[in-house]
């Protein structure tokens, strides 16, 4: 486990940059243009899953104590996260109105308040990292960049929370990323010999706790899962027992996510699909102009594509 885990060590590290700016490119868009914003705006909460891919799971995060008293941990932000990653189903708007329901119910009121705030500066936070990621230099792979990058991010966290607040709600995650950063440097270290590096691991693994160890250890299980389905799926793994290998993996919940995953995926690539061929016979149109002709596919993007869809299709033509 230690030479696998330390062989991915700079993926975990860009992992966690990277899960600061998750919703950066889609919080540019405006909510009108989100897909579906006007179409879901205003259902009733628990009459329907909020987002079609939300079907099956629950919230994650724990945000409340026994006596309805706010927890201010990382938990809050994943309750906070759970509900954004609907963005491009449902509008920011819409999301945010979501998690302040879900904060009244299981808050008491003066709680729920705080959790608001919170909230309402977690969302700029994830604002002000649009221009973040303009920034030259901090969106490389190296050491050096992913060191910047993190800094980067802290500075921008500083803006918006409390030092206080910083530590209880990011501080295991900042944790996490610079033990990763600590091994990434030792497994780059060429002055070293393959001995005194494996020496250098086992001194920072014995200062870790075990909910480090496990902490440290989740983006190498869902690396390790990923491998185990698609070696599944290659030797001709059908639905039920790929889901089956995710809950013996992962457990119900996330298996359950993870299902709803590909069949967004499996929709998203039948759409191209589609798109691609018809847009194939547009351009090949030689009644048509070439000017009319592009005109046409302009008007078949924006038939079956939101804006915020439109922006992938450049990687499929």
């Amino acid at each position: 486990m230690d030479r696998r885990i330390a062989g991915t060590a700079a993926a975990i590290v860009l992992a966690l940059a990277a899960a600061s700016v998750w919703y950066v490119n889609s919080s540019i868009v405006p909510d009108e243009s989100l897909p579906g914003a006007a179409a879901t705006s205003g259902v009733p909460s628990g009459s329907a899953p909020f987002a079609r891919s939300f079907a099956g799971t629950q919230p994650d995060g724990a945000v409340a104590a026994g006596n309805g008293e706010l927890q201010l941990n990382p938990e809050l932000l994943q309750r906070f996260d759970y509900y954004l990653a609907a963005v491009g189903e449902r509008s920011v708007a819409d999301i945010r109105a979501e998690i302040e329901r879900d904060l009244q119910r299981e808050l008491k009121p003066e709680a729920a308040a705080r959790a608001k705030q919170i909230l309402a500066r977690y969302l700029d936070f994830k604002q002000a990292l649009v221009q973040l990621e303009r920034t030259p230099g901090i969106n490389g792979q190296s050491l050096e960049a992913i060191r910047e990058r993190l800094a980067a991010i802290k500075a921008v966290r500083s803006r918006y929370f409390t030092p206080l607040e910083m530590e209880a709600l990011f501080g295991p995650a900042d944790a996490q990323a610079s033990q990763a950063l600590e091994r990434l440097a030792i497994q780059q270290n060429a002055a070293l010999s393959a001995e005194q590096k494996a020496a250098s691991l086992a001194q920072l693994d014995a200062r870790l706790t075990p909910e480090q160890r496990r902490e440290r250890e989740a983006p190498v299980q869902h690396l390790l899962l990923a491998a185990k389905v698609d070696a599944a799926k290659a030797q001709g793994a059908n639905e039920a027992q790929i889901q089956q290998l995710r809950v013996e993996t992962a457990g119900e919940a996330a298996a359950q996510r993870l299902a709803a995953l590909d069949r967004e995926e499996a929709d998203w690539r039948q759409r191209i699909s589609a798109y691609l061929a018809e847009r194939a016979r547009l351009l090949a149109n030689t009644q048509l102009a070439e000017a009319d002709r592009q005109t046409a596919v302009a008007q078949l993007r924006q038939q079956r594509f939101s804006e915020l869809e439109q922006r992938r299709l450049g990687a499929y033509e």
